[in-house]
This record gives structure tokens, C-alpha cells and sequence, in this order.
């Protein structure tokens, strides 16, 4: 079996976890505590009270829980 190698030999594979990996921990970073640098401004700005704003974070991550069941059900019966 021929292993893909770059000009630098490194295995082509480890490059594209480390860009998974990245991509991973910018996406969770601003959608999980992206709320807390918002929270202020949408409260400033619109007049929101910070009860009202948090609860609609909390059930988007309610929702995405539960999306996420149905979605990783879909792809074990049907292959990604």
C-alpha cells in the first residue's frame, strides 16, 4: 500500500486532522463563548435583557442536541 507523503514528508492525512482540528476550535470557541462578548452589546443596543438573549443561546443548543440525534441517525442508516 503507497502512503500519500508531501514534499516534507509528513503524511498527507496528519495535515487535514490538523485543519479539522482547527476548524473545530474556532467553530466551538465563537459559537459556544461567542455569547458572553455579544451579551452586552445586544443588551445595549436593543434593550434586551439578558435573561431573554441566554435562553434563546440555550435552546439553540437544545435544539442542535436533538437535531443532531435525528441527523447521526439518518447517516448510520445511510452512510455519510
Amino acid at each position: 500500500m503507497a502512503t500519500a507523503k508531501n514534499s516534507g514528508g509528513i503524511f498527507f492525512g496528519w495535515w487535514i486532522v490538523l485543519g479539522a482540528t482547527l476548524v473545530s476550535i474556532v467553530s466551538s470557541g465563537i459559537g459556544f463563548y461567542g455569547h458572553s462578548v455579544l451579551l452586552d452589546p445586544l443588551v445595549n443596543r436593543h434593550g434586551w435583557s439578558k435573561g431573554v438573549i441566554s435562553s434563546a443561546i440555550s435552546l439553540y443548543f437544545i435544539a442542535s442536541g436533538f437535531v443532531g440525534m435525528i441527523i447521526s441517525r439518518f447517516i448510520d442508516a445511510n452512510g455519510p
